[in-house]
């Protein structure tokens, strides 16, 4: 899979794209329009279609101005509203939009996107990527969550990693909660007080925690073999993560949350 790929002229993927077609299609359309004009006609003002056909123009532009914060085109689309109220001509028309246009395209050269690849936008900036039930659980993972999915969107596999084992503290802690166990300065600390606590001998256990023991055991063996096998290692510099194994690694943590998040909250 590529590196994200930094592109030039707008930042529109998923959001702007529909919009500055519209709108482009739209200019250019009234720019044709008005060029068929000779020049007695051009110094008439605008008819109803025309009107509307600017309004509907406009009102994409404002939108797309304000949000991209384009204010070069936003202070021509001032003047254009205030033209538009006194009565435009058709020769003023035309100026304003070939200004507008121009003015969107060179503000929109100075912006920069990161080109999502198609089969990953579903992780971009998802606000329930592990279920509701998960963030219900946990909602100091949320953020984390969200991050893994959006790193992992942009190529960003290492990234991705670390927010994931961070998402991971969370159950951790939680079943360390449930269990009983005092704060531990880290991972390895609370999860030889996990063991110890799920090796006790059964006859000092509760009828209501050996029915659930089981699945204490299966959590704390899931939490060791992540701990092994992607916490230590992204610990050090010189260990990094393609998308694909960090794309593996956030499946197998959702499964693991998913499961955590059906017995145990934060």
């Amino acid at each position: 899979m590529n590196s994200p790929q930094l592109m030039t002229l707008f930042d529109m993927l998923k959001n702007y794209s529909t919009i500055f077609s519209d709108l482009m299609t739209g200019l250019l359309d009234i720019e044709f329009c008005l060029s068929q004009y000779d020049d007695r006609e051009l110094t008439k003002k605008i008819s109803k279609a025309e009107d509307d056909k600017i309004s509907q123009c406009m009102h994409i532009a404002i939108k797309m101005a304000g949000e991209m914060n384009l204010d070069a085109a936003e202070a021509l689309l001032v003047r254009m509203h205030q033209s538009k109220q006194r009565g435009y001509t058709k020769i003023a028309l035309c100026v304003d939009v070939k200004d507008l246009r121009s003015r969107i395209e060179d503000q929109l050269k100075a912006r920069h996107f990161l080109f999502v690849d198609q089969n990953l936008v579903d992780y971009y900036k998802h606000p329930t990527l592990f279920g509701q039930q998960v963030n219900d659980n946990f909602p100091n993972a949320i953020d984390d969550i969200q991050d893994a999915g959006s790193c992992l969107a942009l190529g960003q596999g290492t990234a991705c990693v670390m927010h994931l084992m961070r998402v991971m503290e969370s159950g951790l802690k939680a079943l360390a909660k449930e269990l009983k166990i005092p704060y531990a300065p880290s991972w390895e600390s609370y999860l030889t007080q996990i063991e110890k606590n799920i090796a006790a001998k059964r006859s000092t256990k509760s009828k209501a925690w050996i029915k659930t023991e089981k699945f204490y055991r299966d959590v704390s063996g899931d939490l060791l073999t992540i701990k092994q096998a992607w916490r230590n290692p992204t610990m050090h510099i010189d260990r990094r993560y393609e998308p694909e194994e960090a794309e593996n690694i956030l499946k197998a943590v959702k499964a693991l949350m998913q499961r955590i998040a059906t017995k145990l909250k934060s």
